[in-house]
């Protein structure tokens, strides 16, 4: 008789149309607007006006399509200082994830000049249209052709925000006062995490990884990973079959991490601090990781091993991708080969209201 599982998967598989058209990447655009003209995000209502307090607009650019990567570019001439207003949708919204990469990121940027991540002023605070201290912010001296630099970063639903400020002439001190007012003026939105934020630490241990690629039933695994993540997808009151048999994975955001090692500019782990062998793997500073977290199906379907099987998924703005499984956790190194091997199955995103996602499958079901 088949599980609660199959037949929850079964159920929703009924409603799932398949489609093949591959994703376009959209190369790096500059969004057409009147200089005196505000302009809104079509998903946040996130308000990117002509002007901010002293700053005035000089530009907003595209960086993926249909509006899932955005920066808004600000200049204040009295003080020779930049702003930028990024906001953007990655696979996992994890502030405090995104806000370490943002460090590593300030870290690396030469063209500023040097910073030191060590003696910096980390605080928290509550962004407009959110109830809890769940924003982080830094400020750091620079020691070259700026003088000053600072970062904040908050979540609203599955969108991060980012405030980026630098100066060659604001002392660090004033360059809190500016972040601080600047955030002030962010317009209030929906959805703002309703959790304190958790500033990431360096991981106590690490799980040790024993995996072997998984060969066989992949199609049926890849059909159950996609509509898990289609149900994740969906409000909240129509996922409750699939949370009961336990199917859906726990919401990536809501999770307090800590980080595998010291920063590293090309990528980091980041595991979950409460011991379970879930783990994110964020390259860059932009949004782009890869989630490698316990299948329920695909552990239900493999009757000849005692391990937890794993899927490795990554994500644009617009879809999620799933590649190759592994029986046992798998290494970073491992991660990386499903990476450049097989694609199983790729899941829409979809941005409006009441658009359901769509599954297409490059493995035929067994």
């Amino acid at each position: 008789m088949p599980s609660p599982l199959f037949r929850a998967l079964a159920a929703m598989a009924a409603g799932v149309a398949a489609m093949s058209a591959a994703t376009v990447h959209a190369q790096p655009a500059e969004v057409e607007i009147a200089a005196d003209k505000d302009w809104e995000h079509a998903w946040t209502e996130m308000s990117f006006p002509a002007s901010i307090g002293e700053f005035e607009r000089s530009g907003v650019t595209a960086f993926e399509e249909r509006e899932t990567n955005i920066a808004g570019s600000y200049y204040h001439a009295g003080t020779d200082t930049i702003l930028t207003l990024y906001i953007y949708r990655p696979g996992n919204p994890s502030t405090a994830i995104w806000f370490d990469r943002a460090l590593i990121a300030i870290g690396a940027e030469d063209a500023y000049g040097a910073v030191d991540l060590e003696d910096m002023k980390i605080g928290s605070f509550i962004p407009n249209g959110g109830t809890k201290a769940s924003g982080l912010s830094a400020v750091l001296a620079v020691d070259g052709n700026f003088r000053s630099t600072g970062v904040a970063m908050y979540r609203s639903g599955e969108w991060l925000v980012k405030v980026r400020v630098s100066s060659r002439r604001l002392s660090v001190a004033q360059m809190d006062s500016v972040l601080k007012s600047t955030l002030g003026r962010m317009p209030a939105l929906d959805n703002v995490d309703p959790n304190p934020a958790q500033f990431v630490a360096e991981c106590d241990a690490v799980p040790t990884s024993s995996a072997t690629a998984v060969t066989e039933n992949l199609g049926t695994i890849a059909l159950g990973e996609a509509i898990a993540l289609v149900a994740m997808q969906m409000p909240e009151e129509d996922r409750a079959t699939l949370e009961e048999t336990g199917s859906l994975e726990a919401d990536p955001a809501t999770l307090t991490y800590c980080r595998e090692g010291p920063r590293s500019r090309q990528y980091n782990v980041f595991r979950s601090a409460d011991g379970s062998d879930r783990f994110t793997v964020a390259l860059g500073d932009a949004g782009r990781s890869v989630d490698v977290y316990p299948d329920a199906v695909a552990t239900e379907l493999d009757t000849t091993s005692a391990m937890t099987t794993y899927a490795v998924r990554s994500a644009t703005g617009l879809e999620y991708v799933l590649h190759t499984p592994y029986v046992g956790l798998p290494s970073v190194q491992q991660v990386g080969q499903s990476l450049s091997g097989q694609v199983i199955a790729t899941v829409t995103r979809p941005l409006e209201d009441g658009v359901g996602a769509d599954i297409s499958l490059s493995v035929t079901p067994e």
